[in-house]
C-alpha cells in the first residue's frame, strides 16, 4: 500500500522552497557571474517544477474526463499574464524614455514578443542574441524567453495527452514522455555546435526538462512502499546535484544539452522525495522565509532582470552602490507586483471582471509597444527635440575610420584601390609618405590628415583590415583562414608600391599579433620587416597600439544625454599601469635602427596616471581597440595646439 502522494494535496511547501532555491540561484548569478557561476541552472529547475505541476493538473483531469481547455488556459492567463503585463508595460515605458532610440526600439519589439509568448523566437531570429554574450546583460526583457518556452509547452502538451486519452491510449504516456524527453535532450546536444542559441531558447531543445517534471509526476503515482531513508537520500542527492551544477557549471561550457540532465534530475529527485509526507529534509527546507521567497518567485524573476539590465545599460559595471540600489528596487517592485498584481488576479472575487481588466491592460501595453515602435524607439516627451539636436552634433564622433572615403581601408584586397585619387590626402605632389598596415594604421589617418591640413604636405594611404604587415610567407600565422589569400595579395602589392616612398608609416594590431604568434615569432617577423625596409634606406614610423578599453561603450555619450549621473570618462577609464608588451617590443626593436621611430599617442590618452577614451568629454574611440576618425583628429588638434607633434613626423609629412 502506498502513502498518499502530496501531489494530490492542494499545496506543497517544499516545492515553493525549491522555487526559492531556483530563483535565488538565477538572481545571484545575474548580480555577478563570479558569485554563482552556474546559477543559470535555476531556470532548468523551474522547468522541472512546471512540468511536474502542470502534468499533475492535466493527467488526472483528462483521465477522469473532467478537463476543460478553456478553464485550463484561463487559469494560466490569471497566473501568468497580469504580472507579465505589469513588468513589460513598465519596462517598455521606462526604456523608451531613457534608452537611446535604437535600443528603445529593440525593447518595444521584445515587449510585443513577450506579450505573445514568443520571446524565445524573437531573441533567436530577431537579433540573434547569445544569452551568455556581454551585450545580453543590457536587454531588459531577455529573461522572458523562458516564459515563452513554458507557455508554448502549455499549448502543446495538453493536446497530446488529450489525443492519447481520446484514442484510449493514455497508457502510452509513459513511453511518449520518455521518448520525447530523450529526443529533446539529444536535439539540444546536437545543436550546441550548429546553433547554440537554438539549444538555449527553443522549446524542442528545452521540452525535455519540462518532461522530466512530467516523469517525476508519473513516477510519484506509482510509488509503492519505499523506506523513508530512500526518500531522505533522494532529497539530499537531488539538492546535491542542483548545488553541484550551480557551483561548477559556467557560461563557458556547452549548455544545455545532456549537461542539463544534472540539475533537472536533481530537481525531479527532490520533488519525488517530497511525496512522502514524513520527509524531514523537504519539510526542514520549507521554513516560512524560504517558502515566502518561493511564493513571490515569479514576480522576483520578472523584475530582477529589467532592473539589473537597466543599471548595466546606464552605468556599465555593477559596483557595490549600484548593487544595493538595484536590490532595493527589485525588492520593492517584486513585492508590489506580488501583492498588488499577481495575488489579486490569481484568486479574483469576480472572474469576469478580472478577465476584462486583463484584456484591457493587455491591449494598452500592446498599444504602448506599437506606438514606441512607430516613434522609432522613443516616447515624444519633453526634451526629445534637444536630444535629437545633441545627437546630430555627436554623430560624427561615433563613426569608425572606414566610414570616410579618404581612408582607403580594404576589407578584401582590391588592386583598383591603388589607382584611386582620393587615397592621397594633402596638396603636395607627389607624396613621399605612405600609410600601410591594418585597421590600427587606418585610424591614424585622421591624425595625419589634420597635420597636413594645418602645416601642408601630403600622404598616401592603403590599408587592409586584419592583415599583419609582415612578409607574405608568414601571413598564415596572423590572418584568419578566409583572409590569408587576400592578405598575401595585399602585402605583395604593398611592398612593390612602398619602394616609391621615402617614409613608411606602419600600424598594426601588435598585441593581437603577439598573442597569435607568441613572443619569439612575433619579434622575429617584426624585425625581419624592419630590416627589409631599413636596408632600402627608407624612414619607417611604427604606430604603436593605442590603449585598449575593454568596457568601452560607444553609446555612453548618447546615453548620458538622457540619463542622469553618467560620467563616461570615469566609467570606462582605468589607472595606467604599464605600456602594452607589444609596444615595448616595438620600441626595443626600433632602437636597433637609426631610421626607425615609434609614434605613440598614449600620453594624450593617458594623462596624470589615468587612461580615458574621452578627451574634453568627447569620445576618441569607435570601439575598445580603435580610435574613431573624429577622435583621431581631436588628438591631432590637441597635439598641434600644445606643440607635441614629434619633429620627425612633421619633417616626414611637411618637408619630405
Amino acid at each position: 500500500m502506498r502513502s498518499q502522494p502530496q501531489h494530490e494535496k492542494k499545496y506543497r511547501r517544499d516545492i515553493d522552497a525549491l522555487r526559492a532555491i531556483a530563483v535565488l540561484s538565477v538572481v545571484i548569478y545575474h548580480f555577478s557571474k563570479d558569485w554563482l557561476p552556474g546559477g543559470f541552472v535555476g531556470v532548468d529547475v523551474f522547468f522541472v517544477i512546471s512540468g511536474f505541476l502542470i502534468s499533475g493538473i492535466l493527467i488526472p483531469a483528462i483521465a477522469e474526463q473532467r478537463f476543460s481547455f478553456s478553464d485550463f488556459y484561463l487559469r494560466r492567463i490569471r497566473r501568468i499574464i497580469p504580472a507579465t503585463l505589469f513588468c513589460v508595460g513598465v519596462t517598455v515605458a521606462v526604456c523608451s524614455a531613457f534608452y537611446t532610440p535604437t535600443d528603445g526600439l529593440l525593447v518595444a519589439k521584445s515587449g510585443l514578443a513577450a506579450l505573445f509568448s514568443v520571446s524565445n523566437l524573437y531573441f533567436l531570429q530577431g537579433i540573434r542574441t547569445d544569452y551568455f554574450a556581454p551585450t545580453s546583460d543590457t536587454l531588459p526583457l531577455l529573461h522572458t524567453w523562458s516564459l515563452g518556452v513554458e507557455e508554448q509547452f502549455y499549448l502543446i502538451w495538453p493536446l497530446l495527452i488529450f489525443v492519447l486519452a481520446k484514442m484510449k491510449r493514455l497508457g502510452w504516456l509513459w513511453l511518449c514522455t520518455i521518448l520525447l524527453a530523450l529526443w529533446s535532450f539529444a536535439l539540444s546536444e546536437y545543436y550546441l555546435k550548429l546553433n547554440p542559441s537554438f539549444s538555449y531558447y527553443m522549446l524542442p531543445a528545452r521540452a525535455g526538462e519540462l518532461l522530466v517534471g512530467t516523469l517525476a509526476y508519473l513516477l510519484s503515482t506509482q510509488l509503492k512502499k519505499v523506506p523513508l531513508v530512500i526518500y531522505h537520500l533522494a532529497s539530499v542527492f537531488g539538492l546535491g546535484l542542483i548545488a553541484y551544477a550551480s557551483i561548477t557549471f559556467d557560461k563557458s561550457m556547452n549548455f544545455p544539452g545532456w549537461s542539463a540532465l544534472i540539475p533537472t534530475f536533481g530537481a525531479a529527485l527532490f520533488i519525488l522525495a517530497g511525496t512522502h509526507e514524513k520527509n524531514r529534509i523537504n519539510a526542514g527546507l520549507a521554513i516560512q522565509p524560504v517558502v515566502f521567497v518561493g511564493l513571490i518567485s515569479f514576480s522576483l524573476y520578472l523584475w530582477h532582470w529589467p532592473v539589473l539590465a537597466f543599471m548595466r545599460y546606464a552605468y556599465a559595471e555593477m559596483n557595490p552602490q549600484l548593487a544595493v540600489i538595484s536590490l532595493l528596487l527589485i525588492v520593492m517592485l517584486t513585492l508590489f507586483s506580488y501583492y498588488a498584481v499577481e495575488k489579486p488576479f490569481r484568486n479574483p472575487t469576480q472572474l469576469n471582471k478580472s478577465y476584462w481588466l486583463i484584456a484591457m491592460v493587455f491591449t494598452a501595453v500592446i498599444a504602448l509597444s506599437v506606438w514606441v515602435i512607430q516613434q522609432q524607439g522613443t516616447l515624444q516627451v519633453q526634451g526629445t527635440q534637444q536630444f535629437s539636436e545633441k545627437m546630430q552634433q555627436l554623430a560624427p564622433n561615433l563613426l569608425p575610420a572606414n566610414a570616410y572615403t579618404f581612408n582607403c581601408q580594404m576589407a578584401v584586397f582590391d588592386e583598383q584601390v591603388f589607382e584611386q585619387t582620393h587615397c592621397k590626402i594633402g596638396k603636395s605632389t607627389p607624396p613621399n609618405f605612405l600609410v600601410i598596415g591594418d585597421s590600427n594604421a587606418a585610424h591614424y589617418v585622421g591624425y595625419l590628415k589634420k597635420i597636413v591640413e594645418t602645416w601642408g604636405g601630403s600622404f598616401q594611404n592603403y590599408t587592409h583590415s586584419a592583415c599583419a604587415p609582415f612578409a607574405e610567407n608568414v601571413i598564415g600565422t596572423y590572418a584568419a583562414a578566409n583572409q590569408v589569400t587576400s592578405c598575401q595579395s595585399y602585402n605583395r602589392k604593398i611592398r612593390a608600391v612602398a619602394a616609391q616612398y621615402k617614409t613608411l608609416f606602419i600600424g598594426g594590431s601588435w598585441n593581437n599579433y603577439l598573442t597569435l604568434a607568441g613572443e619569439q615569432q612575433f619579434r622575429q617577423d617584426l624585425e625581419n620587416m624592419l630590416r627589409d625596409f631599413s636596408q632600402s634606406g627608407q624612414q619607417v614610423i611604427l604606430a604603436s597600439k593605442v590603449p585598449v578599453f575593454p568596457t568601452y561603450d560607444l553609446q555612453c555619450q548618447e546615453k548620458s544625454i538622457r540619463m542622469p549621473f553618467i560620467q563616461c570618462g570615469k566609467r570606462e577609464g582605468y589607472p595606467f599601469k604599464a605600456e602594452q608588451k607589444a609596444n615595448q617590443i616595438l620600441v626595443e626593436l626600433a632602437s636597433h635602427y637609426p631610421n626607425v621611430q615609434v609614434l605613440s599617442l598614449r600620453e594624450r590618452i593617458c594623462s596624470n596616471g589615468f587612461c580615458s577614451p574621452y578627451l574634453h568629454n568627447k569620445p576618441l574611440y569607435f570601439d575598445a581597440n580603435h580610435l574613431s576618425m573624429e577622435g583621431s583628429i581631436l588628438i591631432a588638434e590637441a597635439d598641434l595646439r600644445d606643440h607635441r607633434v614629434p619633429a620627425y613626423l612633421l619633417q616626414a609629412l611637411v618637408h619630405p
